[in-house]
C-alpha cells in the first residue's frame, strides 16, 4: 500500500471519529454522521425576492427545464452507445464516468486540482435553487454546506417543501432545473473564456527527464519551455501535432519506436535548439526500454498565459483550474439531469409523472423503477 493510500485511509478513519462524536452533539445546526457532518444556516434569500415577476429571469428559469431533458437525453445516449459497444467488443473508450476518490480514481494532486472547481459548482448550483424558488414565492428555510468523508464538499439548500408542493407543476419544475441550469451557465462561460486562452496554441513545458535517457544525454532538462518540434525533419509541430506524429509513427512500427532511429529536435522559447538522437535498438538490446522513448515527461500550457508574463507553473495552475471547472459543471450538470433518485432530473420526472397519472403514489413508484434502469445502464460505464 502505497504512503499516500495509507494517509488517505488514516484521515478519513480520523473523520469517520469526528462525525460520530459531533453526530451526538445537541447542536441544531449540526447534522453529522460517520460520513456526513453538514452546517446549517437560516439563509431564506429574500434578496432575491427583487427579481420576482421579471420576465427574462423567468424565460431563463424555463431554459433550465429544457436544458434538464436535453441533458438527459445525451445522458442516455452516451451510455447507451458505450454500453452497445462493449457487447459488440469493439473499442468503447474510457469509461464516462469516474467517482472522485483521491488515491484510487484519481491522484491526491489532480483531486486538489479539482476542489475549487467542485466548490464553486454546488455553490452556483444551490444559489440557483434559491433563486429560482424565492422567484416563485416558495420560500427557503435553509441553507448550509456539508463534507463526505472530510474530502468532496456540498452545498445545499432546503425550500420549504409544504410551500414547494402546493406550487403550481411550471415553479416546482423551476425550481429543480434552476441547479442543472446554473452549472450549463457557468460551463458555458468557461467554454467561452477557455477560447481566447488556448487561441494561439501550447507551449511544451518539460516537468521531468528520465535517468539515463537520450534526452538527458544530450541535455534537455525539467522546466525547459519548448515551441517547436521537429521529428525525422517533419514540422515544426506543436504539442498536439508531436503527440499525433508519435502515435503515427509507433502505429506503423508494430506499437513501438525501438526499432528506428528518430532525430528530434526541440526549438525552445530562448530560441536555441536542442537536438536528440534516438537510434534504433541494437540486436543484443531490443527490449532496453530508453530504445522506446525519448525520456521526456510534459505537459501543455496555453501560449497566451506565458506572454501575459506568468511562470510556466502559474500559467498551468490557471489552464488546470478554468479546465477542470468546466468539466465539473457539465458532469454536475448531467448526473443532477439524470432521474437517479435523489437527482433533480428524478424529482422533475416525478412530479411531470404525477401530473399525467394523477397519482403521486404511482408517480413514485415508476420513478424508482427509471432510476434503477438509468443506475444499471451507469454501472458499466464507471470506472475507479
Amino acid at each position: 500500500m502505497s504512503t499516500t493510500l495509507q494517509l488517505l485511509l488514516l484521515y478519513v478513519t480520523a473523520w469517520i471519529l469526528i462525525g460520530t462524536i459531533l453526530g451526538r452533539s445537541k447542536n441544531k445546526r449540526i447534522e453529522a454522521s460517520p460520513l456526513v457532518v453538514a452546517v446549517k444556516m437560516e439563509k431564506r434569500f429574500e434578496s432575491f425576492d427583487k427579481l420576482r415577476g421579471n420576465k427574462a429571469v423567468g424565460l431563463l428559469l424555463d431554459a433550465g427545464i429544457v436544458s434538464v431533458f436535453v441533458l438527459m437525453f445525451l445522458f442516455y445516449r452516451m451510455l447507451v452507445e458505450r454500453i452497445m459497444l462493449l457487447v459488440s467488443g469493439k473499442p468503447a473508450g474510457a469509461a464516462p464516468i469516474v467517482p472522485l476518490i483521491p488515491g484510487l480514481s484519481i491522484d491526491v494532486r489532480t483531486f486538489l486540482y479539482l476542489l475549487p472547481g467542485l466548490g464553486i459548482a454546488v455553490i452556483v448550483h444551490e444559489l440557483m435553487h434559491a433563486l429560482a424558488a424565492r422567484y416563485s414565492g416558495i420560500g427557503v428555510k435553509y441553507a448550509g454546506f456539508l463534507v463526505f468523508l472530510g474530502l468532496l464538499p456540498a452545498a445545499f439548500v432546503e425550500p420549504d417543501e409544504e410551500e414547494l408542493r402546493k406550487a403550481p407543476l411550471r415553479s416546482r419544475l423551476r425550481v429543480y432545473s434552476a441547479g442543472v441550469l446554473a452549472n450549463v451557465i457557468l460551463w458555458i462561460l468557461l467554454l467561452a473564456a477557455m477560447k481566447p486562452i488556448v487561441a494561439s496554441g501550447y507551449y511544451m513545458y518539460i516537468v521531468g527527464v528520465a535517468p539515463n535517457s537520450f534526452a538527458e544525454k544530450y541535455g534537455l532538462e525539467k522546466n525547459m519551455l519548448v515551441k517547436a518540434v521537429f521529428i525525422n525533419g517533419t514540422g515544426p509541430l506543436d504539442v498536439t501535432g508531436f503527440e499525433n506524429l508519435m502515435i503515427k509513427i509507433r502505429s506503423k512500427n508494430g506499437g513501438t519506436i525501438s526499432n528506428i532511429t528518430l532525430i528530434i529536435t526541440f526549438e525552445l522559447v530562448n530560441n536555441t535548439n536542442i537536438t536528440v538522437i534516438k537510434p534504433a535498438a541494437p540486436i543484443s538490446s531490443k527490449k532496453e526500454p530508453n530504445y522506446d522513448r525519448i525520456g521526456i515527461y510534459f505537459i501543455a500550457i496555453p501560449r497566451t498565459l506565458i506572454s501575459l508574463g506568468l511562470s510556466p507553473f502559474a500559467a498551468y495552475t490557471i489552464f488546470v483550474l478554468i479546465l477542470f471547472t468546466q468539466l465539473i459543471n457539465i458532469g454536475l450538470a448531467a448526473i443532477n439531469a439524470a432521474p437517479l433518485f435523489i437527482t433533480d432530473g428524478a424529482r422533475v420526472v416525478q412530479d411531470l409523472l404525477a401530473e399525467i397519472m394523477r397519482s403521486e403514489e404511482k408517480a413514485a413508484i415508476v420513478t424508482n423503477i427509471v432510476s434503477l434502469l438509468t443506475l444499471l445502464l451507469i454501472i458499466p460505464n464507471i470506472k475507479i
